[in-house]
């Protein structure tokens, strides 16, 4: 009975692990988007994809607009690293 227990505690604790592992993955790449597209930061934004990602953008000459996450990067350029103060 004391096995069986222990069983099932320990597949319910792994599987509360791996879901906060998870959850702490999305909160990474959502948080390298963010910073790459904000403040130029194109290596962050390479992180937040797939290397083989196609993003399914709106365009107003075209219905479905298709674009790579490497075409996608590249419109962004490396900026400057300024210090920025909150007032």
């Amino acid at each position: 009975m004391k096995r069986i227990f222990f069983a099932i505690l320990f597949v319910l604790l792994s599987n509360l692990s791996f879901s906060q592992s998870e959850q702490s993955l999305i909160e990474s790449c959502i948080q390298n988007y963010i910073d790459g597209t904000s403040y130029n930061k194109p290596d962050d934004i390479s992180k937040a994809f797939y290397t083989e990602a196609n993003l399914f953008l709106s365009h107003k000459e075209k219905p479905l607009w298709v674009v790579p996450s490497s075409e996608y990067v590249s419109w962004f350029q490396k900026g400057k690293k300024e210090n920025l103060m909150v007032v």
